[in-house]
């Protein structure tokens, strides 16, 4: 074979190799993280939705649940491209957690005011993130 013919037929083996490379991609061009971020917006919007009040606490209790399950989702899916944004969601999310688990069965109006700022620590961290993500998540 000459060098021209055998230059030729390695640039087409490179081409059909990186077609099937493309097509096993399953074609779409948007990171694993997107849908998470995704999935945790709808999360962290029901629980900014809560009235907070000394009665509406199991409400965010059970909203915290799911957030922190798709938090950690996040997190995992999008600490290498965003560390930064995912270390200050993961610490937004504890503190939630933290200053839930230490309400009394019924609290103060200080505690609940203080839970609000906790709630919108969390819902500012994950707003951060979705925006840091919206170029590659379009």
């Amino acid at each position: 074979m000459s060098k021209p013919l055998l230059r030729l037929f390695v640039l087409a083996s490179a081409a059909a190799a990186l077609a099937v490379a493309v097509g096993a991609c399953g074609g779409s061009s948007e990171p694993d993280y997107c849908s998470d971020v995704s999935e945790l917006e709808g999360s962290v919007d029901e629980l900014n939705d809560v009235e907070l009040d000394r009665g509406a606490i199991s409400t965010v209790r059970a909203d915290l649940e799911e957030v922190r399950t798709e938090a950690n989702a996040v997190v995992d899916s999008a600490k290498q491209d965003f560390p930064s944004e995912t270390r200050a969601l993961k610490s937004s999310v504890a503190s939630l957690s933290s200053a839930i688990d230490q309400l009394p069965p019924a609290p103060t109006a200080q505690q609940v005011v203080a839970l609000a700022a906790e709630v919108d620590g969390a819902v500012r961290s994950a707003q951060d993130l979705a925006r840091a993500t919206e170029s590659a998540c379009d």
